[in-house]
């Protein structure tokens, strides 16, 4: 009997093709990006809240419409 086959029966975490244990990795993995996401969330939240806009005039130039030119 293998090792790997040995590991498996007896329960205890075995290492894939890759070299790490995958269910672990993939929970820091998704952990870690679950942090960042809510880091993220919170900040635009409190830039939502906190910050007022300064209200002022805004005024555009519009250039008038050019002449078609006839054929």
């Amino acid at each position: 009997m293998g090792l790997r086959a040995a590991a498996a029966l007896s329960g205890l975490p075995g290492r894939n093709e890759f070299g790490c244990e995958s269910m672990l990795f993939l929970l820091r993995i998704l952990i870690f990006a679950g942090l960042l996401a809510g880091l993220g969330y919170g900040a635009l939240h409190a830039l939502a809240t906190l910050v007022e806009p300064e209200q002022r005039e805004i005024s555009v130039p519009v250039d008038p419409p050019r002449p078609r030119a006839t054929p």
